[in-house]
């Protein structure tokens, strides 16, 4: 007899490993964030996002969320890949947070989570770019998918943000 999907066993198997939100960083592409460092995703309209004069392309401006103010970032053009477009009406953004510091991460979509064992993440470095390399924790395999594991540290702490 073949299981299904409301099978105990099979749902056990689906809750366990560790949740990572799941982001689409451009077609055929998609990485995790640990949720233990993904605070929130939401949809905000693009006109909260207030542009900041000399910086980065990839740093779309500030904003202001809960009382608090965040950069907020093009994620997919922060890692070299396709900057999303910025003729929209509203963006797709993951909030991520390491210790008192919160950054917000432009998506082309928010995919969910998934849940999988840290163990399964394998080594990236030599199939990325090098610039890529410093926010990346490696990638895992699930569905059939390279999902590239994010490093939400690094990405919080990168050098685009120097005296910011």
């Amino acid at each position: 007899m073949l299981p299904t999907l409301l099978d105990p066993q099979i749902l056990q198997q689906k809750k366990t490993g560790d949740p990572y939100l799941k982001v689409l960083l451009q077609a055929g592409q998609s990485a995790v964030l640990p949720m233990a460092q993904a605070q929130e995703a939401i949809a905000i309209p693009a006109s909260r996002v207030t542009p900041m004069p000399n910086m980065p392309a990839c740093v779309l401006g500030l904003l202001n969320h809960k009382s608090r103010v965040i950069w907020v970032v093009n994620l997919p053009q922060m890692l070299g890949l396709e900057a999303q477009n910025l003729n929209v009406q509203q963006y797709n953004l993951a909030i991520i947070r390491s210790g008192k510091t919160s950054l917000g991460l432009v998506v082309p979509e928010i995919k969910g989570v998934v849940r999988f064992d840290i163990d399964t993440v394998q080594s990236i470095e030599g199939e990325v770019r090098p610039e890529q390399v410093p926010y990346l924790r490696g990638c895992s395999i699930q569905a059939q998918e390279i999902l590239w594991v994010l490093d939400a540290e690094s990405i919080i702490q990168s050098s685009i943000f120097a005296g910011n």
